[in-house]
């Protein structure tokens, strides 16, 4: 006899009298909540085995070995494959009632009063199948099956805290779902020819194992990882997608079965125990982020995947186990044919994966590869495009050298981190253009050069052009090439350095030529130009962005040779560094408007006015001191950083009239001063005497104007100012600062009336510049230190 006795479920009831779970097992937990998956990929094996044609040459369906002794009566006490044969037993029960067969299935398991298949674990578990299998269900209207049962004066109430019955009314009621419209199947189970679904069963006894070695061997109690469980199901279910595929091992042809199977447990779990958690010492889950992130680089929209199953294996909210990816069609030949191809190419290098690109590569593989196995639902759109691209080359043109992998590799980069992703769509027409694109990945640069490289859809058109025309530049010699990767390198500019082949009168060339037609002497000159810019850009633009400049010399020096404020909803922003709608980035892309370009044309300009002779703040510094704008409100920015840094997020808005206000966030309903009124404020501060106090009043309202409030010391009492915006600049109230009420002196009045103010109501009042108004202030500061307010009788 060999290792186990093949034989179906009725058949076990033919060789042995009871089948009775011992007692030092677990309950029945294929119906817990927890099983879900579990449920669902058991169950789905057996109906895809009973919707077999009888004489289907992969039947019977094989459900491993069932492990058990035999007591002194010939008892079977199952040691291992309880949950199988508990399922079988419910599914036996729940067909023959379906198929009217339920005499029959009584006359094997349940010949007499009590069933032959019992638990021992406790007595309400035994009297439940003895009960259920003596009972004939009734046609359901719309009531569950575990309902029914629950409803049957047979059930005892306290039964529903028995965990294996209540497992058992959830596997029913799965079952019903499941099998609801099956007829026949009852036959197909209970075949003695041939039966759909058998065992293997194992005499631990004959075979000389003892109890007390196995029920060690099983109390281990930890189950199956989702990546066990899937790496088992994969190596059975490759077999249908791929069956004359065969692969090479140890110098001898095998199916591809035979090939996952022993590679998964050999040099493929060598490189992923690289990765492996270092708390837990495992490396299942890093594979299982690997088995997602290749299902996401291989589903191709409208044939393989739709909206919902994308961004369910992206958010990471739902788990996919084997049964899910079968489900959903995730488990094809392009998914098996990627995940093999990157695991071969990566095997066989100590210390993580096998380099596939060159040094240097604008694809980080072992930093991209370490963040995906860490968690595949972190990566962003971007990242995906990425990866779908290195998938993409690996598995068609494995045979193609680094360097033209390297090639692709760094026009993908540059392409996709420079498109946005704001929707699905967005990463999936990127995606076909990399499809589209990939029969020319071996000579890239060549392909974007000809016409057909302006076909190219997908991506952002302006970094399209950008990759275009620096692919011209780079087949012309290792010079541009050099200082071209020197200069996409910069993480900031991230690959988007158009702004320098603009500023070196390259991209003008290129709209008029529609190429280069250059003398050597003319080449020379352009290609000095744009080593001098990116040195510029170097030395203004860090890692993360623009550097650190004090006083806010650089934006004010941007201002000095023009508006460069990029326009954000009703706002004006002084940019950022990561923001998308308003970072330097943006500026420096620009875009096709002539106002873009004529913004971006400011930061040639300043980098015109650095003098390599002295330091980049230095050279800012002498460019702010020695320049006037023409605009008043560009003026005041830059002669006043405190305006500048006063806007925390770094927006402005502005109002019909000229009128600037700042925001301290990025709404008039937040906190906000008005530009005039706060220039004029510090320039207040700065020169009156002592006794004087002078205040700003920030409002939080468009229905409220900022002001500036304050009172001047006099030889008696005190003279209050309040100065507002208006349609004039600004204007001004002074008043005599008394509770009581009282009239101005006329010398005041006099000498009030003398510098331009009117009396109107009991104020003297001014419409007037800012400039005026900073030498009336001054002016009546001063003088107020020699008038006298005597209280008068009211008139």
């Amino acid at each position: 006899m060999s290792a186990g006795q093949r034989m179906s479920f009725a058949a076990l009831f033919e060789r042995h009298p009871e089948v009775c779970i011992p007692i030092l097992q677990r309950d029945y937990a294929h119906g817990r909540a927890t099983a879900v998956e579990v449920r669902g990929a058991f169950l789905q094996a057996l109906r895809e085995a009973l919707d077999k044609p009888e004489d289907d040459p992969t039947l019977p369906l094989d459900l491993d070995f069932v492990y058990g002794s035999i007591d002194s009566t010939g008892a079977f006490a199952p040691l291992d494959g309880q949950q199988r044969l508990t399922t079988l037993l419910l599914l036996h029960w729940y067909v023959a009632a379906n198929d009217g067969c339920l005499a029959d299935f009584m006359r094997r398991a349940a010949p007499a009063r009590g069933a032959r298949f019992t638990y021992a674990v406790r007595p309400s578990s035994r009297e439940f199948f003895d009960e259920l299998l003596d009972w004939q269900p009734a046609q359901r209207l719309g009531t569950s099956l575990s309902a029914e049962i629950a409803d049957q004066p047979w059930f005892f109430l306290s039964w529903k805290m028995d965990p294996t019955i209540q497992s058992a009314l959830t596997m029913l009621d799965a079952i019903d779902a499941r099998f609801a419209d099956a007829k026949g199947f009852y036959d197909r189970l209970t075949s003695s020819d041939r039966p759909a679904i058998t065992f293997q069963l194992l005499d631990l006894q004959r075979f000389g194992l003892s109890d007390d070695l196995y029920i060690k061997m099983n109390a281990r109690g930890k189950p199956l990882t989702s990546f066990e469980t899937f790496k088992a199901r994969l190596v059975d279910h490759v077999k249908s997608v791929l069956p004359s595929q065969s692969f090479t091992l140890h110098d001898r042809q095998v199916s591809v079965s035979e090939y996952i199977s022993h590679k998964i447990d050999t040099v493929w779990a060598d490189l992923l125990w690289e990765y492996r958690d270092e708390q837990t010492a495992l490396f299942d889950e890093r594979c299982m982020n690997l088995v997602r992130a290749v299902v996401i680089a291989t589903r191709r929209h409208g044939e393989n995947a739709d909206d919902a199953l994308m961004r369910a294996l992206r958010d990471g909210k739902e788990a996919f186990s084997f049964l899910r990816y079968h489900e959903a069609g995730c488990l094809d030949e392009a998914f098996i044919r990627t995940f093999v191809t990157l695991l071969d190419a990566w095997s066989g290098h100590k210390g993580g994966i096998r380099p596939l690109l060159p040094a240097g590569c604008a694809f980080d593989e072992n930093a991209f590869v370490e963040r995906l196995l860490k968690d595949a639902t972190g990566l962003s759109y971007t990242s995906f495009v990425q990866f779908t691209a290195y998938c993409e080359f690996l598995t068609s043109h494995i045979e193609g050298s680094a360097e033209a992998f390297g090639e692709w590799m760094r026009v993908l980069v540059n392409l996709s981190t420079n498109t946005p992703y704001d929707r699905l769509d967005d990463f999936t027409r990127s995606v076909q253009s990399v499809r589209d694109m990939l029969e020319h990945a071996p000579d890239i640069l060549t392909y974007l050069t000809s016409p057909a490289g302006k076909s190219v859809e997908g991506f952002y058109r302006l970094q399209l052009r950008e990759e275009r025309i620096k692919a011209g530049l780079i087949l012309r010699g290792e010079n541009w090439r050099a200082v071209i990767e020197s200069a996409e390198r910069h993480l900031y500019f991230a690959g988007q350095i158009e702004f320098l082949l603009d500023f070196a009168g390259v991209l003008d060339r290129w709209e008029h030529e529609a190429g280069f037609t250059w003398l050597p002497e003319q080449e020379a000159d352009h290609l000095a130009q744009f080593a001098s810019y990116r040195d510029k850009a170097f030395a203004v633009f860090e890692d993360k962005g623009l550097r650190h400049f004090p006083d806010s010399l650089w934006e004010r020096a941007l201002l000095v040779q023009g508006d460069y404020l990029l326009g954000v909803r009703s706002n004006h922003s002084f940019l950022h560094n990561t923001e998308r709608d308003e970072s330097w980035k943006l500026l420096l892309r620009a875009g096709a408007s002539e106002v873009a370009l004529a913004k971006r044309q400011l930061v040639k300009d300043v980098f015109d006015n650095l003098n390599p002779n002295c330091s980049v703040e230095e050279s800012l510094s002498a460019l702010v001191q020695s320049s006037f704008p023409d605009e008043p409100w560009r003026a005041l920015l830059v002669q006043h950083p405190k305006a500048i840094a006063y806007c925390k997020r770094r927006n402005v808005r502005r109002e019909a009239g000229g009128r600037l206000y700042l925001l301290s966030k990025v709404r008039r309903s937040g906190e906000h001063a008005e530009l005039l009124t706060f220039v004029l404020y510090h320039r207040l501060l700065a020169v009156l005497q002592s006794g004087d106090d002078i205040n700003y009043v920030y409002v939080a309202s468009d229905e409220i104007e900022p002001y500036v409030s304050g009172t001047f010391a006099c030889r008696q009492g005190r003279l209050s100012v309040l100065v507002k915006p208006d349609r004039l600049g600004l204007s001004i109230a002074a008043g005599y600062l008394d509770k009581g009420g009282g009239l101005l002196p006329s010398s005041f009045v006099d000498e009030m009336t003398s510098q331009g103010f009117g009396l109107v109501e009991g104020q003297m009042v001014a419409s007037v510049s800012l400039e005026t108004a900073e030498k009336m202030l001054i002016h009546i500061a001063v003088q107020a230190k020699e008038w006298d307010f005597e209280q008068m009788p009211a008139a």
